[in-house]
């Protein structure tokens, strides 16, 4: 919402690509390690947690 606004659609862009990639990568090892589907999943909370961090802090540095 708000990053449209500051113009800083393309760092957040790279970021979910970089972050949803690492789900990918995490969810894909876990799964090899012999977790199963809970080892897909763990993935995605890890790269969404990752994601808003790197978001935060960018509107954090682009508004103060």
């Amino acid at each position: 919402m708000y990053s449209r606004g500051i113009a800083d659609v393309k760092y957040m862009a790279y970021s979910a690509f970089y972050c949803h990639s690492m789900a990918l990568i995490i969810g894909y090892t876990c799964y090899k390690l012999g977790w199963g589907a809970v080892g897909i999943w763990s993935g995605f909370p890890v790269s969404l947690t990752l994601l808003s961090i790197l978001l935060w802090k960018r509107f954090n540095h682009l508004t103060s």
